[in-house]
């Protein structure tokens, strides 16, 4: 009898909480989801270049007369950025009872890879440009190696070594470091257009002046002697002493200095 009764209990209990969960979902569709007061008046939408906001409303769904507790920010959120590589950036934010505002950010390249139109973004993305953005970025560096082709598929995100670097992605990864200090460090006044990599002994940059740099791979192991090599550069370019040369040899061993040359 016992048992019996317990048994009783346990399926009285679930069947109360079962009509508690009914109860609670009908009252939410009733008092949110199926409310009209909810519904999409106001949609915002930012966009660059890599999706219009038509192209972002057929991805997501989101259209005026849609319920604002009917979908998941977050999840739409992640549907846009898996759907299209070259954004690198979306918001989408609620604002009851009526409004959403979506803002969606292109993915902006800073190296290019070759002379191709597979490029890099800050944080080592490999990702295709955009025909579009050919004039926009045209000026962003190329790096190149004579020796081996570059060839990274898109969506990889290429990693960083420590120490000095004899790999190609290795290389790389070194490139963009010092292009992402040039442009964080407003006392760096350092313009590059073009790298070579596929020397082991220098790295070799030319810069907008047409002059030729180069920098020891062993001397800029790590961030603070990049810092410092790339210094010593931009007051040698601001300085007297580059003038009627062409070619900027940076070594920090044994003691940190500047060589100028006609060529070397």
């Amino acid at each position: 009898m016992r048992l019996r009764s317990g048994i009783s209990l346990t399926l009285a209990t679930a069947g109360i909480v079962a009509c508690v969960l009914l109860l609670w979902r009908g009252l939410w569709l009733y008092l949110f989801v199926r409310n009209p007061q909810y519904e999409i008046k106001n949609l915002s939408i930012e966009t660059g270049v890599a999706k219009t906001a038509t192209e972002i409303c057929e991805l997501t769904g989101l259209r005026e007369g849609v319920n604002l507790f009917s979908f998941s920010a977050a999840k739409l959120r992640e549907q846009i950025l898996f759907d299209t590589l070259n954004i690198s950036e979306a918001e989408i934010s609620k604002k009851l009872p009526d409004s959403v505002r979506i803002v969606v950010r292109d993915r902006v390249p800073v190296l290019r890879l070759g002379p191709t139109s597979t490029v890099l973004d800050r944080d080592g993305l490999v990702f295709t440009m955009l025909s579009q953005d050919a004039d926009r970025y045209r000026a962003i560096p190329i790096v190149e190696d004579g020796n081996t082709r570059i060839d990274f598929r898109t969506g990889r995100r290429l990693r960083g070594v420590a120490g000095t670097p004899t790999s190609q992605e290795g290389r790389i990864m070194r490139v963009l470091e010092l292009l992402n200090m040039i442009e964080k460090t407003p006392e760096i006044k350092v313009s590059v257009l073009y790298i070579d990599i596929s020397d082991d002994i220098y790295l070799r940059m030319q810069d907008s002046a047409n002059y030729e740099i180069k920098l020891i791979w062993e001397e800029i192991a790590d961030d603070a002697s990049l810092r410092m090599a790339l210094q010593l550069v931009s007051d040698v370019l601001r300085g007297p002493y580059v003038r009627g040369r062409r070619s900027i040899l940076v070594q920090l061993e044994p003691e940190p200095h500047v060589t100028c040359g006609v060529g070397f």
